[in-house]
């Protein structure tokens, strides 16, 4: 029997081998680090998703929450905003609300003055939401001032009569009647004690 040494086998393998035909599947793909350097070989990275446009349809509504920069203040929501609106359907429809003439007020998102074309599609979110800030120039149309004129205008109100003065009553104690309380006193704490007690008593009633 022929002994074979391990080289020898292991190179008559690999001819046998190299002889065949190499079958990939449809779907095969090298590793690119296991090719090495090639030159003229670039590898791309892999490219983004593409993000599906939504498509402006009257259905579609927004909703768009408003909130004025300066007094006077006010806050509300634009509910069942058709993402084909203006900016200036929004201005009209924030006139409505807070009586300031649509002319006289400014759009802003994120620092920036709307356009009066610009629809709403461009500035709801993907949830079709937006958050404005609303400058306003000027007074509104029916100013609060003017309530507060009428209010003004109406009768004075009755000025209660001053009551008379009450009789001032004398509350001086005279020295007999001191007398009498220190009597009162020494004969139920002592001459010490008493004493005391009738310095504090008048000295009390003197800041009174």
């Amino acid at each position: 029997m022929t002994t074979v040494d391990e080289s020898t086998f292991a190179k008559a393998f690999l001819h046998l081998l190299g002889g065949q035909t190499l079958i990939h599947h449809d779907d095969y793909a090298p590793d690119p680090a296991s090719l090495g350097p090639r030159p003229g070989l670039v590898l791309l990275p892999p490219m983004p998703t593409p993000k599906r446009k939504r498509t402006p349809a009257t259905a579609i509504l927004a909703s768009i929450t408003v909130k004025s920069l300066r007094p006077p203040h006010f806050s509300f929501t634009l509910d069942d905003t058709p993402y084909t609106d203006t900016v200036l359907l929004l201005k009209s429809r924030i006139s409505e609300k807070t009586d300031f003439p649509a002319a006289a007020l400014k759009l802003l998102l994120k620092g920036k003055v709307l356009p009066d074309t610009k629809t709403v599609e461009g500035i709801v979110d993907a949830d079709g939401k937006a958050s404005l800030v609303v400058m306003t120039s000027g007074s509104p149309i029916t100013p609060v001032v003017a309530a507060a004129s009428a209010a003004g205008s109406a009768a004075p109100a009755e000025v209660p009569a001053s009551k008379p003065e009450e009789a001032v009553l004398d509350d001086t104690i005279d020295e007999s009647t001191w007398d009498t309380i220190s009597a009162a006193l020494m004969s139920k704490l002592g001459d010490a004690k008493a004493t005391k007690v009738l310095d504090r008593l008048r000295r009390g009633y003197a800041l009174v």
